[in-house]
């Protein structure tokens, strides 16, 4: 099964899938044809994440939201926030 052509839902056709990443993360696939677009499967999803992402506080749930509370405006944009006079 490994050697079909992935077959797009939607057209029907094998020319072959574009996939789409977001980061390092595989996140769809897209057909070359027709341009349906088909998002991977949530278990898949979270793999690739795990082979992404370090294992540990910072990047678990709890982590990110200690993260986000100790400096709100940091961790949304990235910057730190101008001190007003």
């Amino acid at each position: 099964m490994a050697d079909k052509p992935e077959i797009c839902g939607f057209c029907h056709s094998d020319k072959g899938r574009e996939t789409i990443y977001v980061g390092k993360i595989e996140y769809a696939s897209k057909c070359v044809t027709c341009g349906g677009v088909q998002q991977v499967s949530q278990r898949d999803m979270k793999k690739s994440v795990r082979e992404v992402t370090q294992v540990g506080f910072e990047n678990s749930p709890v982590g990110i939201v200690s993260r986000m509370l100790q400096d709100p405006y940091r961790f949304f944009t990235g910057k730190k926030q101008k001190p007003k006079d």
